[in-house]
């Protein structure tokens, strides 16, 4: 399970981690679990930045209540990603079809924005992110990172992010804002996105 942006706090050091794409939770076998650990963590950090509004009623009762029937965005095809795999989207139809069985309305739908500047701003996030916790380790045990030390995607991604500048990262900032305007936008309108995990199915074991 994971919580959305300002669901628990991050800690002391960082307030928006990777521009706020990133949160930290646990791992738990059912949703049930999932609402009462949430109950246990959630609500902003003191002097946090970022925060939302307590619930309407606890996660975990709200997990035992009677639901109204929702509305479903079917996502069948992420804006400029590739095509998942006939068998993910068959299952990705009966799935929807058992939600519509079951009283809720399903329609498909995409959400709109800059997608190669979301690009460009996702991999200066990720740069930057690996770069400052890269820089942070090998201060502490003082050791420069190197091939005999860190993965080589490891450490070009550092690397990358070491060469990244101020204005980028403020782009970054600027680009993620419009982007998370436009997907919240998109999210308003529904209860549930359905799409699929995975695009391809998994290579088998061995």
């Amino acid at each position: 399970m994971r919580p959305g942006r300002g669901g628990s706090p991050l800690g002391r050091y960082y307030g928006r981690r990777r521009v706020g794409m990133a949160n930290e939770f646990v791992v738990g076998r059912r949703v049930r679990d999932g609402g009462g650990r949430l109950e246990a963590v959630a609500g902003p950090a003191v002097g946090g930045t970022l925060g939302i509004g307590p619930p309407a009623m606890p996660y975990a009762s709200a997990i035992a209540a009677d639901t109204r029937p929702l509305k479903v965005a079917l996502v069948r095809h992420w804006p400029k990603a590739p095509a998942v795999e006939p068998q993910i989207d068959e299952a990705l139809s009966r799935t929807a079809r058992l939600l519509e069985a079951n009283g809720h309305m399903v329609e498909e739908a995409a959400p709109e924005y800059d997608v190669d500047a979301f690009n460009r701003a996702n991999f200066a996030a990720w740069m930057s992110f690996l770069a400052v916790g890269l820089n942070g380790v090998s201060a502490a045990i003082g050791r420069e990172p190197g091939p005999e030390t860190v993965e080589a995607v490891t450490l070009a991604c550092a690397r990358a992010g070491n060469r990244l500048t101020a204005m980028d990262i403020e782009d970054v900032f600027m680009v993620m804002n419009t982007v998370s305007r436009s997907i919240g936008t998109f999210l308003a309108q529904y209860d549930v996105i359905l799409m699929p995990v995975l695009k391809r199915t998994p290579l088998p074991l061995g």
